[in-house]
């Protein structure tokens, strides 16, 4: 199993099952730090998934003292103004682990024919505000920036 084909299952759960919208991996400069993938509830609270293949990869991520801190803090007080998700996640494949009180967790299953999840635990709210036209720009402006590199890469350059 692997993080790509963990982020294609979250979609697939987080489109046909939650109905989430803005559902994008790999996302920089929505939250502070990078993001494994985002999504956006139809009702605009952002979602933070943080896949984990390993328990030592897992214990890396505390290492990013900012992201945790400021997780840590919307749990205490979800009026500050720190920037981070309406719910984090870890979603893991693999091991066991338990998680900070900020954070909810899934298990990944490689099930016989796709993977699915359970929910452990659930994520608490960590904030109230909604999605703003900035980081909808920044969502809108990565997969058009994906896209077109794919697009350029297939045809082996810019035709000028």
């Amino acid at each position: 199993m692997t993080e790509r084909s963990i982020q294609n299952a979250l979609y697939g759960m987080l489109n046909y099952q939650r109905h989430h919208k803005y559902i994008t991996p790999n996302v920089c400069n929505v939250m502070p730090w990078e993001c494994d993938l985002i999504s956006v509830t139809p009702a605009g609270f952002i979602n933070e998934f943080e896949i984990k293949l390993s328990k030592y990869d897992y214990k890396a991520d505390f290492k990013k003292r900012i992201k945790h801190e400021a997780l840590s803090e919307a749990l205490k007080n979800p009026t500050s103004l720190w920037v981070r998700p309406t719910y984090f996640w870890y979603v893991i494949f693999g091991f066991q682990v338990d998680v900070p009180d900020y954070a909810g967790l899934m298990i990944a299953d490689d099930g016989h024919y796709r993977i699915r999840f359970e929910e452990i635990k659930r994520a608490p709210r960590l904030s109230k505000r909604l999605i703003n036209n900035k980081q909808k720009e920044t969502l809108y402006r990565g997969v058009y920036w994906r896209f077109w590199q794919k697009r350029i890469d297939e045809k082996g350059g810019m035709e000028i």
